[in-house]
């Protein structure tokens, strides 16, 4: 297969989906962490990879946020609550545990300190060139620009470059801008006072192919009698080069021992381990060893 058959798993996005499934059944107000968290995780993962068949697969994490966008903007994902030390222990329990279990499936797992999955995702489809991001996040979107794939497991939307238009309402090339001036309430990134996703879409559907902040000003400019939300965004140039800065992920740059790192973990060899099933009975993961043969299938098929 070409590189879309490479899938590379957003693990910290999925391990929190599943995290909050499970305290949605035991009406808890915190994520829960723990085997039914970890069973959940795998059982998703096994799901895509057995209705897609992917070559390879690379689940990375979260590895701290990124001190460039902290440092552009202090505000930077700041509204998200801190968990108690308890909570992120055993969050990290999680990963500890899950990135044994990967590893004997025969899947690459990678994570860098102080680099956020996004950013580290978008460096290894470079190393790549190309492959399928499985995530809900809307901070991948601006991948399929540079010919990324991706599927959105929730939705069980698989978003293509050719089709990206009419599932998001403008050129992939776009959505960056688009972000811009809308903001991110997930990031705590306020936009233009006023525009949402669908306003930005509008907006930008007046100037096919601009796709930078100054752009869109020498546009606007030209409307005879502007609205009040074209002359928001006219007031808001500098609101929108930092917001652009802080969500594109080209602008994220990596160290040389970080570039040896993951170059390293890609070319490792990594293959299915039989001895996942002692592991999996230790941890006293039942619904897994119980049809341990057949879950295990797509797994032992990867390369």
């Amino acid at each position: 297969m070409g590189p879309r058959g490479n899938f590379l798993f957003d693990g910290t996005h999925l391990l929190y989906r599943c995290a909050w499934q499970v305290a949605g059944r035991t009406k808890a107000k915190e994520p829960m962490w723990g085997r039914e968290c970890v069973i959940g995780f795998l059982l998703s993962l096994r799901s895509v990879i057995f209705h897609y068949g992917p070559s390879s697969v690379c689940v990375v994490w979260d590895g701290g946020r990124s001190a460039r966008r902290c440092h552009l903007f202090d505000g930077y994902k700041a509204q998200r609550p801190d968990r108690s030390p308890e909570n992120h222990r055993a969050k990290q329990e999680d990963v500890v545990t899950l990135t044994g279990l990967l590893r004997l499936l025969g899947c690459r797992v990678i994570a860098l300190p102080g680099r956020e999955g996004d950013d580290l995702i978008h460096l290894i489809t470079l190393k790549l060139g190309g492959g399928t991001v499985v995530s809900d996040d809307h901070d991948f979107l601006q991948l399929v620009a540079r010919g990324v794939s991706v599927y959105r497991p929730t939705t069980g939307k698989y978003i293509l470059p050719g089709f990206f238009a009419q599932e998001f309402g403008l050129p992939p090339e776009q959505y960056l801008l688009a972000k811009a001036l809308s903001g991110d309430s997930s990031d705590n990134v306020h936009g233009v006072p006023k525009v949402g996703y669908k306003t930005a879409v509008k907006i930008l559907s007046q100037f096919p192919g601009v796709t930078t902040p100054e752009g869109l000003l020498a546009g606007l400019m030209t409307v005879v009698k502007p609205t009040k939300v074209q002359l928001s965004v006219i007031d808001s140039l500098e609101l929108l080069r930092r917001n652009l800065e802080l969500f594109d992920s080209t602008k994220e740059m990596f160290g040389d021992s970080e570039m040896k790192a993951v170059e390293h973990a890609l070319r490792r060899g990594v293959t299915f381990d039989a001895t996942i099933l002692d592991e999996l009975i230790r941890l006293e993961l039942q619904r897994v060893v119980e049809r341990f043969a057949e879950w295990s299938l797509p797994f032992r098929r990867l390369l």
